[in-house]
């Protein structure tokens, strides 16, 4: 049962857009946030691939207090996108941001979360609000368990939702709201814009759920210079490459590669730590590894009470020596 909630709370939904207004997924998720949030506190961000008319915003589904919209949206200006949403959270004093899960919220909802000191929850199925925290509902290890994540009120949390559950509760209606709307226009400017090809080609790698041999890197990581090069290691070797949750956090990683209790659960024939510690809510995503190789400089590490081959020692001379051995069998 969905208890419509009373309190003051503002929330944030980022949402596709259309010529039409909303593509059919985020039209359910809004229609589902009209459900548990009311309708007056809630903003909707709309990001439009295509050239829309403000008349579209003024149909029912559009019923909330606000909406920000962006035309002919590809990525270009990502960054801006972020600085805007931002400023709308802070303005609101914002704690809950909801968005449908694509390419560009996996790389804005979790660096929001990073801001915000607060977390992120990927392929989220629904949620409600019980007794002042937000209640998450997910599937974990292939779909075989779900798991409820509750949010206190005073954190801030980020979720992403790729394919809604169905609910068959009653949503109360609510009064005709006549939304503020606000249009995003950005510009290109020096340092902004992201760098969208670096993603897309990261996006062509193998899959981490149905590779072979999976490379998963930990928090050593800092950038993205150093991250590419494992993408580099990994196309040499026809591997995936996974990440721990602080990667996310960051927002240096993609959500989809996220392995663990909060992330994505794997079973490669090979699985290859670069400089993972081994925290107990990763190695929950990774325990069905066939074989696992931990490379970390630290030699008290967690990592290594699971690894069948361990190696301490500096996890990035390691990366440039495999990746001079791969090369090397290449030729």
């Amino acid at each position: 049962m969905i208890n419509m909630i009373n309190m003051m709370d503002k929330v944030i939904v980022v949402l596709e857009g259309n010529q039409k207004g909303l593509s059919s997924q985020s039209a359910e998720i809004l229609k589902y946030c009209k459900g548990v949030f009311a309708a007056e506190h809630l903003t909707a961000i709309v990001l439009c691939q295509d050239e829309v008319n403000e008349e579209v915003f003024k149909t029912e589904i559009f019923n909330v207090a606000q909406i920000f919209y962006t035309n002919l949206f590809d990525g270009t200006y990502l960054n801006q996108v972020l600085t805007a949403i931002q400023s709308v959270v802070e303005a609101l004093k914002c704690k809950t941001i909801i968005g449908v899960e694509n390419d560009y919220t996996k790389q804005l909802l979790p660096q929001l979360a990073a801001l915000n000191k607060g977390q992120i929850l990927g392929n989220i199925l629904t949620f409600i609000k019980q007794d002042n925290q937000l209640i998450c509902k997910k599937e974990i290890q292939y779909g075989k368990v779900t798991a409820m994540y509750s949010v206190p009120k005073d954190k801030f949390a980020a979720i992403t939702i790729a394919q809604l559950e169905k609910c068959t509760s009653e949503f109360k209606r609510h009064e005709t709201l006549t939304p503020e709307v606000t249009h995003w226009q950005f510009e290109a400017q020096e340092g902004l814009s992201v760098d969208i090809q670096s993603v897309v080609e990261h996006k062509t790698q193998k899959d981490i759920m149905t590779s072979d041999v999976v490379l998963v890197i930990g928090r050593a990581f800092k950038n993205k210079e150093q991250i590419d090069k494992v993408y580099e290691l990994a196309k040499l070797m026809n591997a995936a490459v996974g990440c721990t949750r602080p990667l996310v956090d960051q927002g240096l990683m993609d959500i989809s590669s996220q392995i663990g209790q909060t992330g994505r659960s794997i079973a490669p024939k090979v699985y290859i730590g670069l400089g993972v510690s081994g925290a107990t809510q990763h190695i929950t995503g990774m325990m069905k590894s066939a074989t696992v190789i931990a490379i970390n400089e630290q030699q008290d590490a967690p990592i290594f009470k699971y690894a069948n081959y361990g190696y301490v020692g500096d996890v990035f001379e390691t990366v440039d020596l495999l990746m001079t051995y791969f090369k090397e069998r290449e030729e």
